[in-house]
C-alpha cells in the first residue's frame, strides 16, 4: 500500500494517477477473490484527491488571478512646483475611490465595474499651506496597475473684493483701490464703494490691498476669495 502512494505521489499528470487507481483496485481485487474491500477503496480515494489537489489548485489561482484583474491599481505620485515628491498633499478623485498611503505616494483601488462609461479619470491634489494645487486626468483602460504623476503649482486666479466705507459705514465712491504691488490694476470705486480685483493669489491667501482718497490712505491685510474685505475711510472731501 505504501508503495502504491509512493507512487502515485510522484506522478503529476491525472492520467497517469487514474491509471494507478485502476491498478490498486485490479491488485487488491485479485488478492481478494474478486472481493473489493474497503480499504481498497480507501487507498482508491486516496489516490484521486492526489490527482485533484493541482486541479483545484490552479482553479483557486485562476479564480484569484480573475479578482486581481477585476480591480485597477492606480498608483500617484505628487510633485511640488520644484518637481519634488510630495508627502502631505490631499489626494482625492472624481470617484468614490479613496487613496491609500503608500511608499512613494499613493494608491487607488477602483473596481472595473465603477469605472466612468469612457475610461476617464480625474485626480485631484491639494496642499492647502502652502497653495499649491493640481489635477491630472487618467484613462482607464487595459493595464490594471497605471501609474501617474500629478504636479502642483500656485493658483493665483482667485479675486479679492470688498468695499471702501466712511466710518458710519455708507459706502464711498472715488476711493482708488489696487492690491499692493499691482497699481496698474487699480480701480476707482463709484457709488456704494464696491471693489473687485484680481488677487494674484489662492483663495484664502492673504494678498494686501491699498486704498486711498483726497489724500487719505488706508493698507489691509485680506484674504482672496468670497469674504468681502472693508476698508474705512474717514470720507472727507
Amino acid at each position: 500500500m505504501l508503495t502504491l502512494f509512493q507512487t502515485a505521489a510522484g506522478i503529476t499528470t491525472m492520467w497517469g494517477l487514474a491509471g494507478i487507481a485502476i491498478v490498486a483496485l485490479l491488485y487488491f481485487r485479485n488478492k481478494q477473490r474478486g472481493k473489493v474491500p474497503p480499504i481498497a477503496w480507501a487507498v482508491v480515494i486516496g489516490i484521486v484527491v492526489l490527482a485533484l489537489v493541482p486541479t483545484l489548485g490552479w482553479l483557486q489561482l485562476q479564480r484569484e488571478g480573475i479578482h486581481q484583474k477585476d480591480i485597477y491599481h492606480l498608483r500617484v505620485t505628487v510633485l511640488d512646483p520644484q518637481n519634488t515628491p510630495v508627502n502631505d498633499a490631499r489626494v482625492w478623485s472624481s470617484t468614490d475611490a479613496i487613496p491609500k498611503k503608500v511608499d512613494g505616494g499613493w494608491e487607488f483601488s477602483i473596481p472595473a465595474g465603477s469605472k466612468p462609461p469612457d475610461g476617464k479619470l480625474t485626480i485631484y491634489a491639494q496642499v492647502e499651506n502652502a497653495f499649491w494645487r493640481g489635477r491630472r486626468d487618467i484613462q482607464l483602460a487595459n493595464d490594471y496597475y497605471p501609474t501617474a504623476t500629478l504636479s502642483l503649482s500656485a493658483d493665483d486666479r482667485a479675486h479679492v473684493l470688498g468695499i471702501v466705507q466712511d466710518q458710519a459705514g455708507k459706502g464711498l465712491a472715488d476711493a482708488r483701490v489696487s492690491v499692493v504691488g499691482y497699481p496698474t490694476e487699480a480701480i476707482t470705486t463709484k457709488e456704494g464703494g464696491n471693489f473687485v480685483l484680481p488677487a494674484h493669489a489662492t483663495d484664502g491667501q492673504q494678498v494686501e490691498l491699498h486704498a486711498e482718497r483726497h489724500g487719505e490712505a488706508v493698507d489691509q491685510w485680506h484674504p482672496a476669495g468670497k469674504f468681502p474685505a472693508h476698508l474705512i475711510l474717514n470720507g472727507k472731501r
